[in-house]
């Protein structure tokens, strides 16, 4: 007999726990100290895995549930501990291609892409000249908790946020071994 698997947001859910789950993994990989500077591998795996994580966002929009507000909770906590603002990440995802009627699977190396795009945005009712470039000079300062991030803890609340995503909607889901081994190395 088939076990009945709990997925309060059906299949879209499942599949936006496994981005969040994927980026939470990513976002525990520490870096190599000694190559700070430079663009990892792991870098372009955790901007790819952002990417896919906002086009199931845009896929799930019509997800019902009992707890459709604690999932618009948590996706806000993730958004705005990103080192982007909405305008910012808006273009990191057309830099990868996504529209709201194209959502092509980021398996490509994405910092060419960004590094190449740059577009006027809206932040803050302000109009901004952003380059791509500094987006991912600024993506790798916050997953190294350097700079202008250093004690700042917004990683910590981005991984948490997508601990709590992947809890509401796909329950049964194991958090990804990096986020257990950090948080068993960083809990007293």
């Amino acid at each position: 007999m088939m076990q009945e698997r709990n997925l309060p947001f059906g299949e879209d859910g499942e599949v936006l726990g496994g981005s969040a789950a994927d980026l939470l993994g990513s976002l525990c990989i520490e870096r190599p100290s000694e190559q700070s500077e430079r663009w990892q591998r792991e870098d372009s795996a955790s901007i790819r895995h952002l990417v896919n994580i906002e086009r199931n966002l845009w896929l799930s929009r019509g997800l019902q549930g009992s707890s459709i507000y604690h999932l618009h909770k948590y996706t806000e906590d993730f958004h705005t501990a990103l080192p982007f603002t909405e305008g910012e990440r808006g273009m990191v995802l057309r830099a990868a291609g996504v529209t709201h009627e194209y959502l092509p699977d980021v398996n490509d190396e994405i910092l060419p892409w960004l590094q190449a795009k740059e577009e006027l945005v809206v932040c803050a009712g302000l109009r901004h000249v952003i380059h791509g470039r500094n987006l991912a000079h600024r993506w790798l300062s916050w997953r190294q908790e350097t700079g202008e991030y250093e004690g700042q803890g917004s990683l910590d609340v981005a991984r948490e946020a997508l601990r709590d995503l992947i809890h509401l909607v796909t329950p049964e889901q194991p958090l990804p071994e990096s986020y257990r081994a950090l948080r068993q190395h960083s809990d007293p």
